[in-house]
């Protein structure tokens, strides 16, 4: 039997006893960005005539641990109506001629 959830004022009510059941704990750990990147030493790019290139790779929302139930996000503070986080990952390539 699960507690109700109300809160009801001084009425005399057999419900008035305090519980913490409802409440969650919301601490979390969560790696949101993370970008790594490499320029090619210009000496090596003269043969290729090239001034400038630079590899990189780019992570959003990558690790989130926390003690909520599964789905829900802890930066949320909404009645559940939300998207879920998505991750984003991105390559490229930036050249210089």
């Amino acid at each position: 039997m699960y507690p109700r959830f109300e809160q009801l004022p001084n009425t005399g009510s057999p419900n008035t006893q305090l519980s913490d059941y409802w409440l969650l704990n919301a601490s979390y750990i969560r790696l949101k960005n993370v970008q790594l990147g490499y320029a090619i030493p210009k000496n090596l790019l003269t043969k290729w005539k090239l001034s400038g290139l630079r590899i990189y790779a780019n992570a959003e929302n990558i690790f989130t641990s926390s003690n909520y139930r599964k789905g829900w996000d802890p930066e949320i503070n909404s009645s559940g109506a939300y998207y879920p986080i998505m991750r984003n990952f991105t390559f490229g390539v930036n050249l210089s001629f």
